[in-house]
């Protein structure tokens, strides 16, 4: 497993974290890669709330198990995932359908305000991720910070496209 932030998260809260890590592999093998976490296998509750990546994914193959956020997100217990975003991208080699998170791993999620800016996602049963340009999500600060709760940072639009939104302390 590869990710940008991490290879494999179980039972974590992650909040408030970013990545703009560019991973390139040649492997031939199938393995699960993301820009922000590689697997999300929980056997309890995990959070991620308030995180985002922006790096570029180069893959060897198309066997891989690949998203611009999360590759994999198996296994019981709930997965919330809460006002995120991807402004990653992925090698043309490979078919961009998964633009947040790989559909066909994907199990007991709870999803809200999610967003990402290039590509295309697979639909995924009773959850909503939404495509929104970058000038979009630059707008959008204010409505982040007002369901993330944070006392020492929050989110202010980006200076780039490509990082539209940047966590900043306050």
């Amino acid at each position: 497993n590869i990710g940008g932030l991490c290879g494999f998260s179980k039972f974590c809260n992650i909040e408030g974290c970013s990545s703009s890590a560019n991973i390139t592999t040649t492997s031939t093998s199938a393995i699960t890669i993301a820009g922000f976490i590689g697997s999300a296998f929980s056997g309890g509750a995990s959070l991620i709330k308030g995180c985002y990546s922006i790096g570029h994914i180069e893959l060897g193959n198309n066997g891989h198990t690949y998203s611009k956020f999360i590759g994999a997100a198996n296994g019981g217990g709930t997965k919330t995932i809460q006002n995120c975003y991807t402004a990653s991208t992925i090698s043309t080699t490979v078919t961009d359908n998964q633009a947040f998170i790989n559909s066909g791993k994907a199990l007991n999620l709870s999803i809200s305000d999610c967003y990402y800016v290039d590509g295309s996602q697979t639909a995924i049963s009773g959850v909503t991720i939404t495509k929104k340009s970058a000038a979009d999500l630059k707008d959008m600060a204010s409505s982040f910070n007002s369901t993330l709760n944070w006392t020492d940072y929050q989110f202010v639009a980006g200076t780039t496209d490509t990082e539209p939104l940047i966590i900043q302390k306050k």
